[in-house]
């Protein structure tokens, strides 16, 4: 496995900032709940009467998973909908990897995200020709921490017409597919999860973000972040809340010894970086649209 010196990181803070977004920005996680009742409310309704909180979302999954249901419906509801989200082309998605075009090619850039939606992926398809989800030498490559709707998987040993995931006491599932990833156009795609057996291979949305469909690929995914992460010069992460419970993605920021660069509102932003104590991490206070042009010049000069 090469060894990037710039890895960026994208919660779903990024995905919301993207202009001209079809049929409506993705949601943040405080939204998420809601778009999914309004979408599906047959799936969503089993969640009982939430406030339209992250917090509570990802806990009461958690209890819903320990009461061992079937988590196919809601995984399979998510990658749908979020098969649905596109931009025009010139998103800022778009602008950020024609700027950085140089370094992803080169690999001293490797881009991440926790989202599960294809705005980044068919942004750097359009502006670089490619993206590369695994850890070979093949530019340029996008690490989906958490899977992606595009991910679906190869079911030539599966003769059972439907398929029921119930999760262990580890929080993982039998079905230990590897993804055959497809670009599709969105409506298509989102057609093609709905009618397919297993949903595509992304953690649950829960505190936990356990691994019922190809876990193993999700395991290469996670250990390649936490490598590159650890090997890197500056680490900058856009539009994502500081979450210590995901120890397998703010665990390795907090532990890593490259320079940190938060792209964020909020004053937790500023104790992350107090606390790390590197004189060299910085705190940009504000949205990915307004901080773009300053995390292009941040991540050039990681490598130059």
């Amino acid at each position: 496995m090469f060894q990037p010196k710039c890895v960026i990181l994208f919660g779903a803070g990024a995905s919301h900032a993207c202009r001209s977004c079809m049929p409506h920005p993705p949601p943040l996680g405080s939204e998420l709940l809601k778009e999914l009742r309004a979408f599906q409310p047959l799936v969503w309704r089993g969640l009982g009467a939430l406030n339209d909180s992250n917090a509570q979302f990802e806990s009461t999954m958690d209890v819903r998973i320990s009461e061992k249901i079937d988590i196919v419906p809601y995984l399979k509801s998510l990658g749908e909908y979020f098969a649905l989200f596109h931009a025009d082309d010139d998103d800022l998605y778009a602008r950020l990897s024609r700027s950085l075009k140089n370094g992803l090619m080169s690999k001293d850039i490797v881009f991440a995200s926790l989202n599960y939606d294809l705005l980044l992926d068919r942004a750097m398809l359009r502006e670089l020709g490619g993206v590369n989800y695994a850890e070979d030498g093949k530019s340029p490559h996008l690490i989906k921490v958490h899977g992606s709707c595009n991910w679906p998987t190869s079911h030539s040993n599966v003769v059972a017409p439907s398929l029921s995931v119930t999760m262990d006491g580890d929080g993982n599932g039998s079905f230990d597919f590897d993804p055959k990833p497809c670009f599709e156009p969105p409506e298509i795609l989102s057609s093609m999860i709905s009618k397919d057996i297993s949903p595509p291979v992304m953690r649950v949305y829960s505190s936990r973000k356990p691994m019922p469909i190809g876990e193993s690929y999700l395991k290469k995914r996670e250990n390649q972040f936490k490598t590159m992460v650890a090997g890197a010069k500056r680490v900058i992460v856009v539009g994502s809340r500081i979450n210590f419970g995901d120890d397998h993605v703010w665990g390795e920021i907090s532990r890593t010894a490259a320079n940190v660069t938060l792209v964020n509102r909020g004053e937790e932003n500023r104790h992350f970086i107090e606390c790390r104590g590197n004189p060299g991490d910085r705190w940009i206070d504000g949205f990915f649209e307004e901080r773009w042009r300053e995390m292009a010049r941040t991540a050039k000069a990681s490598y130059k």
